[in-house]
């Protein structure tokens, strides 16, 4: 028997669940509480600390990965060494569509092992800042869209690349021709600007608290690393660079190191959380 099954359990032998939640994989939970000293959510491996949200609330944001197991999980959340509530989250699998794409073979198959280390790195380097949790909250206010073009390929979806599934798109892509502008979603700091195999020219901003928007396929940028930008302010300029079947802008959304539907994300947030 493993562990959560046995946590899960534990739980229902106590009578202690205080509420039962539906969610989707890929998704967020945005939890508010009234103000605690020290408040967190324990849930696996990840304990997730609330944010100071307004004069008498709190906020802790709870992500439910792409990859996560479907069924119950227990959370429960503490005040100190104070529990004070048991949560059972119901995972479900969301509605994800599959698509199939046609790219260039060498960025399906890496042809040299210079390109698998560099990939490598690059993937260590982007994870090692999103598991990072600064503890400065730039999320005032409501978020924008980066762009007011139409969506072509929604978060979730699985991707076929040459007829073999890959894996599953970890954003959204919005339409924009080479050179449109690409503006910043919320106030942040800018923590990444680079060149990068897979996802091109990148820009990454920390909106505090383990959350960040990445921006991905540039062909410019307007800012560089440590820049603190507002919201709407211009970031960088769309593009077609890394794996990309043509000209788009890719933005994505990593909470606590999990990426999450950045459109759920930004829904929730300027509906339940700032209304």
């Amino acid at each position: 028997m493993n562990k959560l099954l046995l946590i899960l359990l534990f739980c229902y032998y106590l009578n202690a669940v205080d509420k039962k939640i539906n969610v989707e994989n890929g998704t967020v939970y945005f939890l508010k509480t009234e103000k605690i000293v020290d408040g967190r959510v324990e849930i696996g491996k990840k304990s997730i600390a609330f944010i100071p949200y307004n004069d008498s609330e709190m906020l802790a944001i709870i992500p439910f990965d792409y990859k996560s197991s479907l069924g119950e999980v227990c959370a429960k959340v503490f005040s100190g060494a104070k529990e004070l509530e048991t949560l059972v989250f119901n995972v479900k699998k969301g509605k994800y569509k599959e698509e199939n794409l046609t790219v260039s073979s060498k960025h399906v198959t890496l042809p040299s092992k210079e390109l698998r280390k560099r990939t490598s790195k690059e993937y260590a380097d982007a994870y090692k800042i999103y598991n990072k949790v600064t503890k400065k909250n730039y999320l005032k206010k409501k978020f924008a869209l980066p762009m007011s073009t139409k969506t072509t390929s929604e978060y979730g979806n699985a991707r076929v690349f040459n007829g073999k599934i890959a894996r599953y798109h970890s954003g959204v892509d919005f339409r924009a021709k080479v050179g449109s502008i690409v503006k910043v979603v919320n106030d942040g700091k800018v923590v990444l600007v680079d060149n990068r195999y897979y996802a091109g020219g990148s820009v990454i901003v920390d909106h505090g608290y383990g959350v960040y928007s990445c921006y991905f396929h540039l062909s410019g940028f307007d800012v560089s690393v440590g820049d603190v930008v507002r919201r709407g302010e211009i970031i960088a300029r769309s593009g077609k660079s890394g794996r990309v079947t043509g000209p788009h802008l890719h933005l994505s959304f990593k909470v606590h190191g999990v990426s999450v539907s950045p459109l759920h994300f930004m829904d929730k947030f300027n509906n339940l959380v700032l209304n």
